[in-house]
């Protein structure tokens, strides 16, 4: 629980949701959960199990209005799934920040896109995966090929 967590001293707070339906896109139950956990003082909402990538969406704190990035879902990063949807995959490479005050904050996201072949295996993304898995992410995420840090 949230509020449980800032009381026993967490300054940053990531929220890893199991949700989704599987293999389809980003559903209103996942938005108002998304919502409902930026309301309650989540930092950065990060999630799995659709086995599929879904978008990235910024949520406004109506409590706040602190930005809450929220990662639907990072797809089968190794499976043996067989559907090329199934197979697009990323890693996300955050930077948290602390400012003189104190406060943390997301300095930037970023991911790297892979593919999951067959036999568990997983590989950089081709530029043309590349372009198929930009369009699921969005704009709210850095694609990149070399990690800043």
């Amino acid at each position: 629980d949230i509020s449980k967590a800032k009381q026993n001293g967490a300054e940053y707070i990531i929220v890893y949701m199991h949700w989704g339906d599987e293999n389809k896109p980003v559903n209103a139950l996942q938005r108002q959960t998304a919502q409902k956990l930026a309301d309650a003082g989540a930092d950065l909402i990060i999630g799995s199990h659709p086995h599929v990538l879904q978008t990235t969406e910024y949520f406004r704190s109506t409590v706040d209005n602190k930005k809450v990035l929220c990662v639907y879902s990072l797809g089968n990063f190794i499976s043996s799934m067989a559907s090329e949807a199934n197979k697009q995959t990323i890693s996300l490479h955050i930077r948290l920040r602390r400012w003189q005050s104190g406060k943390i904050d997301l300095s930037f996201a970023e991911y790297k896109p892979y593919y999951s072949g067959t036999r568990f295996s997983v590989s950089p993304a081709s530029s043309a995966q590349k372009a198929k898995i930009s369009t699921i992410m969005g704009e709210n995420l850095i694609l990149c090929d070399k990690f800043r840090f």
